[in-house]
């Protein structure tokens, strides 16, 4: 009786064609935001790592992932059996905190080198890819579907994103922002000849934003509720918060609490 062939993963043997003298590499960086659909999909030219939460959008595979959280976050209840299935059978080179034995493709991230020849200033994976690239060697730099916007965890990489886009910017490389993506243009007007108005008040871009309210909620004591005690309807979000939420569930964006199916 004839047996099937025993089928072997293995990683691909990759050595990035480091840009040299009269030798571009173009890198691609991406995430999930909307500028993602202006990326250059068709063009080989363009090598692409991507976060690996974002996969299922990504309509060509990326010569590289990322998922540099810790192990216990890949590894949660909620989320195991789908990611976990996907990591052993990934066979794309995925830089990771360690290699680990359950994730055949897994390479560890050179943190104490980069640390050593750059400043440590990490808070995102785009600064993690850019610092590798630039290591490497890299003539150009894109990023689609990356934007670090609001007051939310994105909010606060967006500082070291920006960094590393001017650091690489100012080692020759050529940074290439796709529209819809205001990383190293917001606000767009310019502080001191643009900021402010005729009356010398901040225009609407540079002025702190303050948390709102729903209209004729008035202040309350906090109060404390006894256990089997019905708590009153809560008021109803803004009309503005309502339809950001409702954005925000149609672009179904990728995170580790909720992933599309594979």
């Amino acid at each position: 009786m004839l047996t099937a062939p025993k089928v072997v993963q293995r990683v691909h043997a990759f050595k990035p064609p480091l840009a040299s003298l009269g030798r571009t590499r173009k890198i691609g960086l991406l995430g999930s935001h909307h500028s993602l659909e202006f990326a250059p999909w068709d063009d080989s030219s363009w090598e692409l790592w991507g976060h690996a939460s974002s996969r299922h959008f990504y309509q060509r595979e990326p010569e590289r992932y990322f998922d540099l959280h810790r192990r216990e976050c890949w590894e949660m209840a909620h989320k195991q059996d789908r990611y976990m299935n996907w990591l052993r059978k990934n066979i794309v080179p995925i830089y990771m905190q360690e290699v680990s034995k359950d994730v055949p493709a897994s390479i560890r991230y050179p943190k104490e080198i980069l640390f050593a020849e750059y400043r440590g200033y990490f808070t995102c994976h785009a600064a993690y890819m850019i610092a590798l690239a630039l290591s490497e060697g890299v003539t150009h730099i894109g990023l689609w579907g990356i934007n670090y916007s609001g007051d939310s965890e994105y909010g606060t990489q967006r500082g070291s994103c920006e960094y590393w886009l001017g650091f690489a910017e100012g080692k020759g490389v050529q940074i290439i922002l796709p529209y819809r993506c205001n990383l190293l243009n917001h606000p767009t007007q310019l502080y001191g000849y643009e900021s402010h108005d005729e009356k010398g008040r901040l225009i609407e871009p540079y002025r702190p934003k303050k948390a709102t309210i729903g209209d004729g909620l008035k202040k309350r004591e906090l109060r404390i509720f006894q256990p089997g005690e019905k708590h009153p309807p809560l008021p109803a979000p803004p009309p503005h918060i309502t339809q950001e939420m409702l954005e925000q569930e149609r672009r179904n964006r990728p995170s580790y609490a909720k992933y599309p199916e594979d």
